[in-house]
């Protein structure tokens, strides 16, 4: 009997014991839902392209990219190499890769004719390029760093032929490569390679106009002779300020019986 009522007494022990531990504890508090880690940030485990899903700890990647998914890639923490060649987002792409300058990236850009290049080229043979497609072509030439060369042939005539606006649309694409290109101006053959210009004696009704369009793209003119061309003497100077890497030349006259060339050291 006494053994009964011991086992009777003990559910009540035990639920008096647990009461007074609930009591000595204090009150029960909810964490926030806001409350962050207090080291580092809770990442998630994949990243999840328009391609497909990939860990974070992904280090090389193949794949095909759409726009969306450029954003994402950053959730790729230990990256070294990525090849997304055949996306069509190569813009992108290459904005992302300049700001990842130690990722080993690939990835292709394709021409308006079709011609699909990757971004370690350095050499391009564009001397078929027309003038309809130079502003689709400088884009894209945009998106490829490693380009050291470019033939762009001889100046040609019709519709479609290039201006020197659009060789400096080239230019301004990819200001470190060299472009080769020969054309005609005032009447003189010109290799922008050019070291030096002569244009003594050439009657030049524009005031110089073509040729100042034509020396940006001139890198390694240093020299340029202007004698007896009818260009004005204040145009020459801000071409010579303009220019300050190439030695500028022409005759001043005073009045009508005497002149002298501006690279003479004495005057008598």
């Amino acid at each position: 009997m006494r053994l009964r009522s011991r086992l009777k007494a003990i559910p009540a022990i035990i639920y008096t014991a647990l009461l007074i531990l609930v009591c000595a504890s204090g009150p029960f508090h909810e964490a926030p839902s806001d409350v962050k880690p207090l080291i580092g940030s809770a990442a998630a485990a994949e990243v999840t392209l328009s391609c497909g899903t990939y860990p974070v700890e992904t280090t090389e990647l193949t794949a095909v990219i759409q726009s969306e998914d450029v954003a994402k890639l950053d959730g790729f923490s230990y990256l070294t190499r990525a090849d997304f060649s055949g996306s069509s987002c190569w813009k992108e792409i290459a904005e992302w890769g300049k700001a990842h300058p130690l990722l080993d990236l690939k990835y292709t850009v394709t021409l308006p004719d079709g011609t699909v290049l990757d971004n370690s080229t350095a050499e391009l043979d564009l001397s078929s390029l027309g003038h309809t497609a130079v502003a689709e072509t400088a884009e894209a030439l945009a998106s490829l760093p490693s380009v050291t060369y470019i033939m762009l042939g001889s100046q040609s005539t019709g519709s479609d032929a290039l201006t020197l606006a659009d060789i400096n649309a080239i230019h301004a694409s990819c200001p470190d490569a060299e472009l080769d290109y020969t054309f005609t101006l005032y009447g003189h053959e010109i290799d922008l390679d050019a070291a030096s210009l002569d244009f003594r004696g050439t009657e030049i009704s524009d005031e110089a106009a073509a040729l100042i369009e034509a020396l940006p793209l001139m890198t390694r003119c240093t020299y340029l002779d202007m004698d007896n061309t009818g260009v004005s003497n204040e145009t020459l100077a801000k071409i010579r300020e303009q220019f300050p890497n190439i030695d500028v030349v022409w005759r001043v006259w005073f009045g009508t019986n005497y002149s002298v060339r501006t690279d003479v050291e004495r005057i008598l």
